[in-house]
């Protein structure tokens, strides 16, 4: 089997993660392990639902003093 990263081989590896042994494909060139969960994972994020537009924000006082600040230096440099 090839590795889906760069192609290199993969061997069966047994990995035992909290008392339970499960059989996975490690590559031997990059180290990228892949077993059925991962597999299941990498498969429903690329089947993602497309994102919602995000909805306009009104009223943002974030930006006055910085409007203020400014209108201020405007002002000053109108006197000159």
């Amino acid at each position: 089997m090839q590795c889906v990263r760069c192609a290199g081989m993969t061997v069966p590896e047994i990995i035992s993660e909290g008392g339970l042994r499960r059989v996975a494909w490690r590559c031997i060139h990059c180290g990228d392990i892949l077993d059925r969960i991962i597999a299941h994972n990498r498969l429903r994020r690329r089947h993602a639902q497309p994102r919602r537009p995000r909805t306009p924000v009104y009223g943002n006082n974030r930006l006055k003093g910085i409007d203020l600040l400014l209108s201020q230096d405007r002002s000053k440099a109108s006197w000159k």
